[in-house]
C-alpha cells in the first residue's frame, strides 16, 4: 500500500492548535445582538460578518466547488470533502471522499470536526451556526446574508470573473481574492428588502436599474455608522 497523504486541516482542529482565531464576540454581540428585524441595514450587517468568518476558515481549510447534479450542469449543490484521506485498494490510491452536507447525518458538528475541503455555500452555512451560536436571536438576518453573499456571487461586477464558469476550479487562492473583493465592495453595493425570500444584490454600476424591482420597499445604500465595543 502508498504511504497515507497527511490528514488535511479542518475547523475544529484549527480552533484548537489556534490557527483560526476565534469570532470577534464582542463585534458579533454589538452589531446584532438583540436583532431580529430583517431589514435591508441588518442584512448588510450580517453579509459583512459572514464574508469575514468564511474568509478566516478558507486560511485553514480548502475551497472546492459546488457538487455536480446528474442533469444540472449549472448546479450548485451544497458540497465538502473529508480532511482524512481514503484508500482505494483497487488502484492502491488516496483520494477525498466526498460529504453530504445536506443529508440530516452530515451534521454542522461533523463538517466543523471532519471537512478539509468547503464550497462556499457550506462555508457560509457554517458561519452562520457558529455566529447564531453567540446570538440566536439573529438567525433568521444571518440566513439573509448568506443568500446575500450567493447573490453576489452572481454579479460579474463584484466577482471580476465568470463565477458559473470558474467555481469548480477556482482553487483556495482564487476564492480568497474573490471573498476580498466583497468585503472592500460592500459598502457600495445596494441591498435590498421586500417580499420575496432572497435579498436583492445591486452593484454600483447598476443602481440606477433599482427602479424596476417595485416590491422592494426597504433599501439599504451603504454601510451607516453602527456600535463598536471597546
Amino acid at each position: 500500500m502508498s504511504d497515507q497523504p497527511a490528514t488535511a486541516q479542518t475547523i475544529d482542529g484549527a480552533l484548537q492548535d489556534g490557527s483560526l482565531p476565534p469570532m470577534n464576540r464582542i463585534r458579533l454581540r454589538a452589531q446584532l445582538g438583540m436583532v431580529e428585524d430583517i431589514t435591508a441595514s441588518n442584512i448588510r450587517l450580517a453579509t459583512a460578518l459572514l464574508l469575514q468568518r468564511v474568509q478566516d476558515y478558507y486560511t485553514v481549510v480548502q475551497y472546492t466547488g459546488p457538487a455536480y447534479v446528474y442533469g444540472r450542469v449549472d448546479s450548485e449543490f451544497p458540497s465538502a470533502l473529508y480532511a482524512k484521506p481514503k484508500h482505494s485498494y483497487m488502484n492502491d490510491t488516496w483520494f477525498q471522499q466526498e460529504m453530504s452536507p445536506t443529508h440530516p447525518t452530515c451534521t454542522v458538528e461533523r463538517l466543523f470536526s471532519e471537512a478539509g475541503w468547503l464550497c462556499l455555500d457550506t462555508a457560509c452555512r457554517l458561519a452562520v451556526a457558529e455566529l447564531a451560536r453567540e446570538v440566536p436571536e439573529a438567525r433568521a438576518v444571518l440566513d439573509q446574508g448568506r443568500y446575500a453573499i450567493k447573490g453576489m456571487c452572481q454579479q460579474r461586477e463584484l466577482t471580476e470573473l465568470n463565477w458559473k464558469d470558474s467555481r469548480r476550479r477556482l482553487g483556495t487562492p482564487g476564492i480568497r481574492k474573490m471573498l476580498k473583493r466583497f468585503s472592500s465592495k460592500l459598502r457600495f453595493v445596494r441591498i435590498g428588502k421586500g417580499k420575496g425570500i432572497l435579498p436583492i444584490i445591486l452593484p454600483h454600476e447598476r443602481i440606477t436599474t433599482s427602479h424596476i424591482y417595485r416590491d422592494i420597499t426597504d433599501w439599504s445604500y451603504e454601510d451607516q455608522p453602527v456600535a463598536h465595543a471597546c
